[in-house]
């Protein structure tokens, strides 16, 4: 991604193959950060979407050969997301979106999505997320502060 704040960064296994990634996919982490970003103003969430963890997953998975369980959930995850945006699926994607992950599978990604946020450095920067936010701050200060009413 374009942006240079270290916020902002996309984490990726691999630079050299992040410049491969696929624009449904660059677009698909575009929109899960905003609608992300937005659902933790209200309540903050220290992992990245799943998009995210596609994308990280990709170029692990052109980098050297990934652990079974780092293949099912990239399949699934994949599988996952090509159907959201109306895309043609191999049969085995099929097959694993309607098996869903294990138990395993689910604890792997969820601290999967967990480092990569840490990885990124937090929350992102955006223009509408930085007022939203500063706006909650400022409501969480009002309400904490004593009432003219009270005070006098």
């Amino acid at each position: 991604m374009a942006n240079t704040k270290k916020e902002n960064r996309l984490v990726v296994a691999n630079a050299g193959w992040g410049q491969t990634l696929p624009q449904w996919l660059l677009d698909a982490v575009r929109e899960e950060r905003l609608t992300l970003g937005m659902a933790g103003v209200i309540k903050p969430m220290q992992e990245v979407g799943d998009a995210e963890a596609c994308a990280y997953l990709y170029t692990a998975s052109l980098t050297s050969p990934m652990p079974h369980n780092l293949n099912q959930i990239y399949f699934w995850l994949g599988a996952k997301l090509m159907k959201q945006r109306g895309m043609e699926l191999a049969d085995f994607m099929e097959e694993k979106l309607e098996a869903g992950l294990t138990a395993d599978e689910e604890r792997e990604l969820a601290e999967l999505k967990r480092e990569l946020f840490r990885k990124r450095g937090g929350e992102i920067s955006h223009p509408l997320l930085d007022v939203l936010r500063e706006f909650k701050k400022g409501q969480r200060r009002n309400a904490s502060a004593p009432s003219q009413r009270e005070a006098a």
